[in-house]
């Protein structure tokens, strides 16, 4: 059993790191060795058993996931259906989310004027209603109007990837709720909704006499409503390393479990010893009764909670331990481990897909390495420190591969963090929930001193990270620096006696040193990053970086700079932003300024218009004006000192040269402003210059891009910043048409990801390399709507052909 979970684990997670799925030939052999197990050797057969059954149930989930995927035909349209909201909604001022299920087929299509009955493939959905509206509800029957798009986010390195975690959730579809035809309500939650449960009693806490903002965190304990904590409380946990204490995980089912162990036992025992004796025979032990117990609150708290992912695999976690004790077997760590994670896999084959998954299995397995694989009965003080300690440093780089950051004070924090949670905090959050239920008053009573540990708490880790340098930024080159660290630090744990330790050395230089030392830059390099409809570009020299725009915002307040900007630069190993250039003050080019010089204070800053959001030291960008680092030259084209015209118009134009290579950055120009550059490049019986790369103007829009402009240059490639299934239709087809009868190879950032450019004296010194070539994987392709009106079979059940998956090809977002 134990080799058959890992290698079922092992199959699972194969065939989702695959950037080309598996032919048709393929699986065709993999079943035919399947068929031939029995035939190998003994010890062989669980392994190739169970490699072949994960990466066989893998596929068949993915088919499933593929036939609720979006027509091509339905985007942009606007569709009338009956919806049940199966999630507590997230409120915020600017808009609401909520999760909600299709009960009616079919869905009414309305064009025009015109109404048709059409079949819809998705069934789960994620929608959020922008601005004003009515108030949406958990377990509510609605009829609304929505726009649908397939699962999807931005593309980018080191970056949240939106689409993965949707498909881990199940949502076939995203979009957002229309206002004509108004919504309509259609019933309350009459029937029995968890979700509407939920959402009661999170009402009732918050209108507890005691409640203040901080009853937020007794929501999130006690409901698993998280989304009502503020920012500035999420980055203190963040930056301490004790967010986890507040995502409901097998820490707090844990705890509750035991509670109900506790408690059936006391029970049972006082039930047998005033049980009739001719009863006795039919009583059960106190310990069958601890353990029915510890599961049955186990669930009832999991459910509670929103029975979300992670609650879903403790739970799967505690059975097998509860089954092996009910069965009074004594299990190995690994064989429990394994077969946990077999069971887990089972039910959620996407689980890999999450950091969540990772940390938790890996926690378990170094927390049962450091206790030599069996439970210590005698823990003392010291003993308890030294596993914080350990436990900290070893997942320093796991968190470094995930989060592009570490917190040195984690196990400090965890320290005094987890016992006061888990045995005093989470407790009484669970006690407010049932007083609240009970007696308002008591209640209130309970809730007031939670609220008080809580914050003493926030204030005690606040104080930590000001002692202490909190989190930091720890980025990882690759996979094989992670695996190189894990061995590293494994080799260092062992006994002294061993000379082997000494090979943790060279396992660990590579990750130090690339977190100590900037990967040097022979030249420069263009990085376009993916930020939707918007535009933010580093260029980075050896010592310089410089970043041009900085993107919009997503959602009410969050921008580029930190959810798309910050994390790229952390992971190709930069620190900071030297000069920042805002070519126009629109938002989608210049929503995050404030962002870069709340990090970067002293970076320099060139603008076209000095709005007020500027500082005082910004200064214009002025067509002449050039800069030089590390013999790469920064010169403004554009604009002029008498030019005018449009805030597109007057965009900052640089040309980044070094030797032969040159990029050029036009921000939103349009034609007048085209045509104004032109007539200053012009030089008589001079040939054009050459451009390696330009940024298409105003995101390749039919009001740029014009003749005379791209005649002025010899362009050898150009990137549309231009956001996937935008609704202005950039770039135009008359534009790319421009640019292809020139010879020239087109980009696009919402199709391709970001992008990276690297350049020496004498040009590119490689093809581009964009997140599509490097970072996607074939499942990606279930966001792809144009696949599903392929007529061959397999693209039908999300698997592309081997030969779509080649370069140069554009079939399913290629």
């Amino acid at each position: 059993m134990r080799a058959f979970g890992i290698a079922f684990a092992t199959g699972v997670v194969f065939l989702l790191c695959l950037q080309v799925p598996p032919t048709a030939i393929e699986i065709a052999l993999a079943t035919i060795a399947g068929r031939n197990v029995s035939r190998c050797k003994r010890v062989f057969k669980p392994v190739i058993a169970g490699f072949l059954f994960g990466g066989f149930w893998v596929w068949l989930t993915i088919v499933t996931a593929a036939g609720h995927r979006l027509d091509e035909a339905w985007l942009g349209e606007d569709l009338r259906m009956t919806v049940r909201i199966i999630s507590v909604p997230d409120n915020s001022a600017a808009r609401t989310v909520f999760y909600a299920v299709r009960t009616d087929d079919p869905v009414t299509l309305l064009q025009k004027q015109q109404t048709r009955q059409i079949n819809l493939k998705p069934e789960h959905f994620r929608l959020a209603q922008y601005g004003y509206g009515p108030a949406f509800h958990a377990g509510e029957l609605w009829q609304l109007t929505v726009r649908l798009k397939p699962p999807s986010g931005l593309r980018n390195s080191g970056v949240f990837d939106r689409a993965r975690w949707l498909l881990s959730k199940g949502v076939d579809a995203t979009g957002y709720v229309r206002s004509k035809p108004a919504p309509q309500r259609l019933a309350d939650s009459t029937e029995f909704s968890l979700a509407a449960l939920r959402e009661q009693l999170a009402r009732q806490l918050a209108a507890l006499p005691a409640a203040t903002e901080t009853v937020a965190f007794v929501q999130t304990l006690a409901l698993g409503i998280n989304h009502r904590v503020d920012q500035q409380s999420w980055q203190v946990l963040r930056d301490s390393g004790t967010a986890h204490l507040l995502a409901i995980s097998g820490l707090h089912i844990s705890l509750v479990a035991g509670f109900g162990l506790f408690a059936g036992r006391r029970i049972m025992a006082t039930l047998l010893s005033r049980w009739p004796a001719g009863w006795q025979g039919i009583a059960c032990s106190r310990k069958t009764a601890g353990l029915l117990v510890a599961f049955i609150l186990a669930i009832a708290y999991a459910l509670l909670a929103g029975f979300a992912l992670p609650t879903q695999r403790a739970l799967i976690v505690l059975s097998v331990w509860i089954v092996a004790a009910l069965r009074f077997r004594i299990l190995p760590p690994a064989t429990g481990l394994s077969v946990a994670l077999l069971l887990v896999l089972l039910f959620d084959p996407f689980a890999p897909l999450a950091p969540g998954f990772w940390l938790s299995f890996g926690t378990v397995a170094i927390l049962f390495w450091l206790h030599g694989g069996h439970r210590s009965k005698n823990i003392g003080i010291v003993q308890t420190v030294r596993t914080h300690l350990l436990l900290g440093v070893i997942l320093l780089p796991v968190t470094a591969w995930f989060f592009q950051s570490g917190s040195l004070v984690a196990p400090l924090a965890n320290l005094v963090a987890i016992p006061l949670v888990t045995l005093v905090i989470v407790p009484l959050a669970l006690a407010t929930l049932l007083l609240s239920v009970v007696s308002t008053s008591l209640a209130s009573i309970v809730l007031g001193i939670t609220q008080w540990l809580i914050e003493q708490l926030l204030a005690g880790l606040q104080w930590l990270l000001s002692m202490l340098d909190g989190a930091v930024v720890l980025t990882l080159p690759s996979l094989a620096a992670l695996l190189a660290c894990l061995l590293g630090l494994w080799l260092l744990n062992l006994p002294r006696g061993l000379q082997v330790r000494l090979l943790c050395l060279p396992l660990l230089l590579p990750a130090v040193l690339y977190n100590i030392r900037e990967p040097r830059i022979e030249g420069f390099e263009l990085h376009v990053l993916d930020v939707g409809q918007g535009l933010a570009v580093l260029v980075l020299t050896a010592d310089e970086t410089l970043l041009y725009d900085t993107g919009g915002t997503i959602g009410p307040s969050l921008s580029m700079v930190e959810a798309v900007v910050m994390p790229y630069l952390q992971m190709i190993g930069r620190r900071r932003i030297d000069t920042l250039v805002v070519s126009h003050p629109d938002k989608d080019h210049a929503a995050g300024i404030e962002d870069v010089l709340r990090r970067f204070p002293d970076a320099d800053v060139f603008a076209s218009t000095l709005a007020d959001s500027m500082p005082n030291t910004t200064r214009r960008c002025q067509a002449g004006d050039s800069r030089v680092y590390n013999g790469v030259w920064f010169s403004y084209l554009s604009p002029a000192a008498g030019d005018s015209g449009s805030e597109n118009d007057l965009s900052c134009v640089l040309l980044v040269h070094h030797g032969n290579s040159r990029v050029l950055l036009t921000g939103d120009i349009e034609k007048p402003a085209e045509a104004r550059l032109a007539s200053r490049l012009q030089t008589q019986n001079e040939p054009p210059m050459r451009i390696d790369v330009m940024l298409a103007p105003h995101h390749g829009s039919s009001s740029s891009s014009s003749g005379e402009l791209l005649d002025s240059f010899q362009i050898e490639q150009v990137v549309f910043p231009a956001g996937k299934r935008n609704r202005w239709g950039f770039p135009h087809e008359q534009v790319q048409m421009r640019y292809t009868l020139r010879g020239v190879r087109m980009h696009q950032t919402g199709a391709q990801g970001s992008l990276r450019f690297e350049f020496d004296a004498s040009g590119l010194r490689r093809p581009p390399t964009s997140w599509w070539q490097t970072q996607r994987r074939y499942w990606h392709g279930l966001t792809e709507p144009a696949c599903s009106s392929s007529k061959d079979p397999l693209l039908h059940m999300g698997l592309y052909r081997y030969s779509v998956s080649q370069p140069g090809q554009t079939l399913c977002g290629k």
